[in-house]
């Protein structure tokens, strides 16, 4: 009796994560739909950039690049399916980790000159974070990739 209890626990589980999934995947869609709608007339203003004040221009560049990284957010719930069936493809690709962090650090600037938290050269003022927070977000953030390292040379050896 006690593991018919205990499979009945698992297939309601495995039911209920099967049903997250599909809400997940459904919302998805729901939101790629219209910010797929917003970021092609977008994209034709940005291009358009000899009509358009630098200004405005600019505005319009931060606006379209947080749209793509959202639609970026949206297709890896989509990938979600892929990576639940194991069929998710490994995906190496070489970075600019100056180019990165300047792209990431513009986003905020905005922000960051309405609260007097840039300094006069354009960059953010660092010395009002601590070393062990910084050590922490870098850390945070390595880690993962230097696994996924390990992981990249286990599968060449064994190739």
């Amino acid at each position: 009796m006690k593991i018919q209890i205990e499979h009945y626990k698992y297939i309601k589980n495995a039911e209920v994560n099967q049903e997250k999934i599909k809400f997940y995947m459904n919302m998805s869609h729901e939101l790629r739909t219209p910010l797929s709608l917003i970021i092609a007339p977008l994209e034709e203003l940005v291009e358009q950039s000899e009509l358009i004040n630098s200004k405005i221009q600019s505005k319009l560049k931060f606006i379209y690049q947080n749209c793509q990284r959202l639609l970026h957010i949206i297709n890896q719930l989509l990938e979600l399916r892929k990576a639940e069936a194991g069929v998710l493809p490994i995906q190496i690709a070489l970075y600019d980790i100056e180019d990165l962090c300047s792209q990431i650090i513009s986003m905020f600037t905005d922000k960051a000159l309405k609260r007097n938290l840039v300094a006069n050269n354009g960059k953010a003022a660092m010395d009002i974070l601590e070393n062990q927070e910084v050590d922490m977000v870098l850390s945070n953030v390595m880690i993962p990739e230097i696994n996924s390292l390990k992981i990249c040379e286990m599968i060449k050896q064994n190739l």
